[in-house]
């Protein structure tokens, strides 16, 4: 998530098969990106809700976050968009 776009991410997340023990947050975070009224409605804190499943992401698919932060700061060094000779 080089851009932090992390609706985008929750959303096809929430489909996967295997989650493990993160299935529960991912999922919650997605249904409260598709019902925002409902959840308020129950009380819970979009704002939590969303934290709660971003963080879920970033523990489940720790390798492969920490890889694309690393290129995007990488890119950002180098400047995006610039090919290299």
């Amino acid at each position: 998530m080089s851009h932090a776009d992390w609706p985008l991410a929750i959303r096809p997340a929430a489909k996967f098969p295997t989650l493990g023990k993160h299935k529960e947050a991912i999922r919650r975070a997605n249904d409260a990106l598709n019902n925002p009224d409902f959840y308020t409605g129950l009380g819970y804190d979009l704002t939590a809700v969303m934290q709660a499943g971003i963080d879920a992401l970033k523990n489940r698919f720790s390798r492969s976050w920490e890889a694309v932060e690393g290129d995007a700061a990488e890119e950002r060094q180098h400047g995006e968009g610039q090919e290299s000779a």
